[in-house]
């Protein structure tokens, strides 16, 4: 269980498969979000604590072009389910990383997923646990009603390059507003 502020729970669901992280690196994974967000709000709203991973069977491969299928697949197959859930699913068939998050404040109705095809390496081995630890980070600002920004920011939708441009990013101040409303 990841553990948001106010009672807050995201459960974590792991699934493993070619080319996903291992237990250790999504352990990794979890603790950078918890960074991230101690650094972007070091006093109030925003503070994460974990206890446990869930583990399930691959359920299906997906690709970029079919990627948002498995959003919907879970999201479905969660939606009678009370509950917060991160799903960590390995990356697409043509290694890349992708989220989906249900938009909105879920800070009292707890029913929303997120759905993350995260990996540790590209296809040419590079290092890409950053760029999946602020791909979460993004998506779990969606569901506290953080919007995509048209800026150099981690609500950006070039998210992903800007992580290996500049190896880290900030939420922005509007974002940051977004979040607060939501959570205070």
């Amino acid at each position: 269980m990841l553990s948001l502020f106010f009672g807050i729970l995201i459960q974590v669901i792991y699934v493993p498969g070619p080319n996903s992280l291992t237990p250790s690196e999504v352990g990794d994974l979890l603790l950078n979000v918890k960074s991230i967000y101690d650094t972007e709000f070091p006093n109030k709203p925003v503070k994460i604590n974990f206890s446990g991973v869930h583990y399930e069977v691959p359920k299906d491969t997906y690709t970029i072009a079919n990627s948002q299928k498995a959003y919907y697949d879970w999201r479905s197959s969660l939606q009678n389910s009370k509950g917060n859930y991160l799903v960590i699913l390995p990356p697409t068939t043509d290694r890349f990383i992708v989220g989906y998050a249900t938009p909105g404040c879920h800070k009292d109705n707890f029913n929303s997923t997120i759905v993350a095809l995260l990996q540790a390496q590209n296809q040419n081995g590079e290092n890409r646990q950053i760029h999946s630890s602020y791909l979460v980070t993004h998506e779990i600002g969606h569901i506290f009603n953080a919007s995509h920004r048209d800026t150099e920011t981690i609500m950006s939708f070039d998210l992903l390059h800007l992580i290996t441009l500049y190896g880290g990013v900030n939420f922005d101040v509007a974002s940051k507003r977004d979040i607060r409303r939501c959570v205070d």
